[in-house]
């Protein structure tokens, strides 16, 4: 956890710099970070929807596979948010 602040930190300098050079690319980046961090998610929620359990909060009643999905999945999307944020700041 110590470690995330200047990892998010990093990725948002790069995603600045990226932004003034290949603004579109960033982008595309971004989106697809995104979407498929949130394929990984819905997988995993799927699989909650399967045992009947329509509202659940966390992993705890996921597979080991689906629960590192889920995780997987919710890291991509942050990342995609912070690219995104870097996009928007660092845009002329």
């Amino acid at each position: 956890m110590q470690v995330a602040l200047p990892v998010v930190s990093l990725c948002l300098l790069g995603a600045a710099h990226l932004a003034r050079h290949a603004p579109l690319g960033l982008l595309a980046a971004a989106g697809v970070l995104i979407a498929s961090g949130f394929c990984l998610f819905a997988v995993a929620k799927a699989s909650l929807f399967r045992q009947e359990r329509w509202v659940s909060f966390g992993t705890a009643h996921m597979t080991p596979r689906h629960r590192i999905g889920y995780r997987i999945g919710y890291a991509l999307m942050i990342a995609g948010a912070v690219v995104t944020v870097g996009f928007l700041v660092a845009w002329p």
